[in-house]
């Protein structure tokens, strides 16, 4: 099988590269900047890797010649970048989705798998887990741009009969995650025994599912969901920003303390109080869910960090 993995060189990118590659699967890695993103010597001697612009048609449409499957994973990363680049967001999102779109089906590849995110539910108030089928209400730029996709996505599958999956990701985490992200963020202050920053109180909640729970997701999701759909990738269990902190304290032995400051003006569409997705709809489709506990997980991160 030949795969295109756009945004290749990121973090998710990375990961999925590295697992079709133990498959002997044939890669191409698409990214903006690819030799400036520290890939591993195994990435760089058995892939297929090509610098390109996801915006520039022409460079998409010579990436994704002979592939079977495409996973488009190049955008923007982080809430700063979203925050104060609104425009060069959305339009990353839509107008390289829709490339990608148009160049599957001029060259035949079957399926798109596209990063969604938790971001789509936007402060949807429900009692349990979000779930798929819940009316969602986006209330960031990124939120929208991403709801965006996955209608676009549907769209091209009833006109086109495009397949594809809008994989909701919720806070995924993992070696290799740069300090663009919560997680990593702290770690390296915790290393440092520096004060880590929470933004509010500190009670809002996240469901932060593992990188390799992740990826399984992903492929599984490629080899097993016809049509369309899009299917929620969480843990299914929530932990406070504050609780996060003090776990990475604790797992590094720092001496690191918590502060709380206010949420800068520019990030307040992006905070919501609860994050935890369902992950029913994703084990039954595939027979996966993910389920490596954030202590398992924030161990293996932190080795990844001191190694």
């Amino acid at each position: 099988m030949k795969v295109l993995v756009t945004g290749g060189a990121g973090f998710i990118g990375q990961h999925i590269v590295q697992r079709y590659l133990h498959s002997n699967d044939e890669v191409i890695l698409f990214d903006h900047d690819p030799l400036n993103k520290n890939l591993p010597k195994e990435i760089l001697e058995n892939v297929e890797i090509i610098k390109g612009d996801i915006l520039d048609s022409s460079s998409v449409a010579n990436a994704i010649k002979g592939c079977d499957i495409a996973y488009h994973l190049a955008a923007l990363v982080g809430v700063n970048a979203y925050a104060t680049n609104p425009v060069l967001t959305m339009e990353t999102e839509e107008k390289g989705l829709q490339n990608i779109c148009h160049h599957a089906l001029n060259e035949g590849c079957e399926k798109i798998i596209y990063p969604s995110s938790s971001a789509v539910y936007g402060n949807v108030h429900v009692e349990d887990l979000l779930d798929e089928d819940l009316e969602v209400a986006p209330n960031s730029n990124y939120g929208v741009a991403k709801r965006f996709n996955e209608l676009y996505l549907q769209s091209q599958y009833k006109q086109n009969g495009l397949q594809s999956v809008a994989l909701r990701i919720f806070n995924v985490y993992g070696p290799g995650q740069d300090n663009r992200l919560v997680i990593p963020r702290f770690i390296t202050k915790a290393l440092n025994n520096e004060k880590l920053i929470i933004f509010g109180n500190g009670h809002q909640t996240r469901d932060f599912p593992f990188i390799h729970d992740v990826v399984e997701c992903a492929v599984r999701s490629a080899l097993n969901i016809s049509g369309h759909q899009i299917v929620n990738v969480s843990c299914g269990k929530d932990y406070s920003i504050r609780e996060l902190a003090e776990k990475i304290i604790k797992l590094t032995n720092s001496s690191s303390t918590v502060v709380t400051k206010l949420t800068p003006e520019n990030r307040t569409s992006f905070e919501v109080e609860r994050c935890i997705g369902s992950n029913t709809k994703i084990k039954k489709l595939t027979g996966y869910q993910p389920n490596t506990s954030l202590d398992d997980g924030l161990r293996l991160t932190i080795e990844s960090f001191i190694s």
